[in-house]
């Protein structure tokens, strides 16, 4: 990759609309909600055009609102979203059945991390990489998951088919592909943490800077995945662990610093001459 080219390519402002996939997930919705809030071009691609209008507050939930139904391991399904697009972001993932006891149980079929997290992670990967847009290249930010660097024990309380495994093979492919990227691996996802901006988001890589507590908001998840895409020039080549703890709240102001924290002491861009 050559990194300096990347850089420039991705300070410049969006020139196209920001495709959102995952749209309607735990994490997804909100990062939607942001993007609105922020005056982002957002397109929205969900399975569930009822699920959408739910939880996106649309209305008639289709392409003249930038909702767009459809399925990530459906290539053919994507070509309209991801059309003329100046970013995506990445927000799927197989989620498996919990019952209210807390007990595992499988993924369901077709929607397992082999299908989601990886052929399906591709699918998008491919369908905005080919897309007509005059845009270049194009910025991705990809929610991925931290402690993908620990094999998984298919004996584990909580083995779940694999899931890391896929998640790895796909960061791989993603840094792989020649595209501006942010990939950002949240500590544990606070299920109840809706309310952002409570707590100081710390970055780090391999599980080397987890605190404890650790678990971060949903919320603050999407503010740092929406900050990486308004501000890719620090963002573009970034994968980090994401935690946060208790100390001095981040601000919005902060998010930048939060993506530059995440660079290795080598890996500081030097200025562009003019």
């Amino acid at each position: 990759m050559i990194f300096a080219a990347l850089l420039v390519a991705s300070t410049s402002a969006l020139s196209g609309p920001v495709v959102l996939t995952g749209a309607t997930g735990r994490t997804g919705y909100q990062i939607y909600s942001l993007m609105k809030s922020h005056g982002l071009n957002v397109r929205a691609f969900v399975r569930n055009a009822t699920k959408a209008k739910t939880l996106l507050n649309c209305t008639k939930c289709d392409e003249s609102e930038g909702v767009f139904e459809g399925d990530i391991t459906k290539p053919d399904t994507m070509k309209a979203v991801m059309s003329g697009a100046a970013a995506l972001v990445i927000a799927t993932s197989a989620v498996p059945h919990i019952t209210k006891d807390g007990k595992l149980l499988p993924f369901p079929k077709g929607a397992e991390p082999i299908d989601i997290d990886w052929h399906g992670a591709k699918n998008q990967l491919a369908a905005f990489a080919e897309r007509q847009s005059p845009s270049g290249l194009g910025h991705i930010a990809l929610i991925s998951t931290m402690g993908t660097e620990t094999p998984e024990d298919p004996k584990g309380k909580f083995f779940l088919d694999y899931i890391s495994f896929y998640k790895l093979n796909f960061e791989a492919a993603l840094m792989a592909s020649d595209l501006p990227f942010t990939i950002v691996k949240p500590c544990g996802l606070d299920y109840s943490g809706t309310v952002p901006g409570k707590f100081e988001l710390v970055t780090g890589h391999d599980g080397d800077n987890k605190p404890t507590p650790s678990a971060i908001a949903r919320a603050d998840v999407a503010r740092v995945i929406v900050a990486s895409i308004e501000n890719a020039g620090i963002g573009a080549g970034l994968r980090f662990d994401l935690c946060s703890k208790v100390g001095t709240p981040t601000t919005d102001a902060d998010l930048p610093k939060v993506l530059q924290s995440a660079r290795y002491p080598w890996d500081v861009p030097s200025p562009v001459v003019v």
